[in-house]
């Protein structure tokens, strides 16, 4: 990733934008896990990193794991 990493702590209830179009609110906060509630276009492509390792077909794309 070009230009590094910005991280962020948020509460429960508090939100993170990204640029004008993005918004990311912390649902809930257990223990070993978070629940995220994205707002975005429905232009915008969102999805998590296990699933973006693979392409339509569901096969792993050249390079990844």
């Amino acid at each position: 990733m070009e230009g590094g990493n910005l991280v962020l702590s948020r509460k429960e209830g508090q939100t993170i934008r990204i640029g004008d179009a993005i918004v990311i609110t912390v649902t809930e906060v257990r223990s070993q896990s978070c629940t995220l509630a994205i707002s975005a276009a429905r232009s915008v492509r969102i999805a998590r990193g296990e699933i973006d390792d693979f392409d339509a077909t569901g096969q792993a794309e050249p390079g990844r794991q």
